[in-house]
């Protein structure tokens, strides 16, 4: 499950911990392998973060099957 989503320049969405340790190991997408220069390069992703918000509040994952395609 993503928490805390951010979006790579790229356009990927991330949980901050995957492309933190993504940025340490080899600066680049876990996704897409883009090289990402710079940790402040990454934004929070607002929609996938309220719809993770819905889901949990829900207590089902419809909410987490509609977004899979866009998570690492």
């Amino acid at each position: 499950m993503v928490e805390d989503a951010y979006m790579t320049k790229c356009g990927h969405s991330v949980c901050y911990n995957c492309i933190h340790q993504s940025l340490e190991d080899n600066n680049r997408c876990p996704k897409c392998n883009h090289v990402v220069d710079d940790i402040d390069l990454l934004y929070p992703n607002f929609l996938v973060n309220e719809l993770i918000l819905k889901q949990n509040s829900m207590g089902f994952s419809v909410y987490t099957e509609a977004a899979r395609p866009f998570l690492v």
